[in-house]
């Protein structure tokens, strides 16, 4: 399951606007204002670059949560419960060997008193 992370791109030409495009008299106001304008564009710009980030680095964050949950139920839940099965299937395995043995040696005593049987 791939994260999906937005990626914002600006579409089409930068905001950062003439002085004759800005909607305002050039020979009305001060060049401080032109200024201060062009500045203004350049944080914004700015602004919607961080957000991106931001936006980002919560999905990711987001993300890791998520895994770290994941991990977490393995750990507690997931491999705990593999163990006690194997543990289980062991002393099944075990307790069946023991049982063969026992059988073998049964039949090999029977095995053997018919042959002092036969032989006497």
């Amino acid at each position: 399951m791939a994260c999906q992370v937005p990626v914002s791109e600006p579409k089409g030409e930068s905001p950062v606007k003439s002085s004759f495009t800005r909607g305002y008299s050039v020979t009305g106001v001060s060049s401080r204002v032109d200024e201060t304008a062009e500045k203004f564009e350049h944080i914004l710009d700015v602004i919607i670059e961080y957000a991106d980030i931001e936006t980002r680095l919560k999905r990711l964050g987001e993300e890791i949560n998520k895994t770290n949950r994941r991990v977490n139920a393995l750990e507690q839940v997931t491999v705990p419960q593999l163990i006690e099965q194997v543990g289980y299937i062991s002393q099944t395995l075990d307790e069946r060997a023991r049982e063969d043995l026992f059988r073998l040696k049964k039949v090999k005593k029977k095995i053997e008193a018919k042959k002092r049987a036969a032989n006497a």
